[in-house]
């Protein structure tokens, strides 16, 4: 009798565990993404203090980076901060929809790690070489296709490029 209870007992104790799991599991997901989108907010937030802006520009950018995230599976808040880097650096909000274009390709590539870095990077070759956004672009694909050819990585060549120049 007592061992039945205890098997009694041990089942309802991991159907409640299980249960449990599940509720604890979607609570942290919605708390993750209520996170992520407050980040986003305040990411564009900061996107409309920068230079002039008007409402139209940030829904632009906003709309871009979204679209990005769902097309290349780039995290819209690493996107949006991003966005926020190239407008400090002075792109407009059209560059800047372009660049964010060619960042998201460049994240999808096994030899770009890091999309912040890459930013910082994009932004040194538009003013070390005097390229726009689509220089760029074809710029950051030579990097990639060097950093597959030779044993270097992406990010080492784009740390070179910012530290010493072209």
């Amino acid at each position: 009798s007592f061992s039945d209870q205890i098997g009694y007992v041990t089942k309802r104790f991991a159907a409640y565990a299980v249960a449990a799991t599940a509720i604890i599991s979607v609570t942290q997901a919605i708390s993750g993404g209520i996170r992520e989108a407050i980040s986003f907010q305040n990411e564009l937030v900061k996107l409309s203090q920068i230079g002039e802006n008007s409402a139209a520009n940030i829904r632009s950018i906003a709309q871009s980076v979204t679209s990005l995230s769902q097309t290349y599976g780039v995290a819209s808040r690493e996107l949006v901060t991003s966005a926020v880097t190239l407008r400090q650096a002075g792109l407009s909000a059209q560059d800047t929809a372009i660049a964010l274009e060619t960042l998201a390709q460049a994240a999808t590539s096994p030899n770009f790690d890091n999309i912040a870095r890459t930013t910082e990077g994009a932004i040194a070759i538009m003013r070390q070489f005097g390229t726009d956004v689509l220089g760029t672009r074809t710029a950051l694909a030579a990097i990639n296709e060097v950093s597959a050819q030779y044993a270097v990585e992406s990010k080492d060549l784009i740390e070179a490029v910012i530290r010493s120049g072209g």
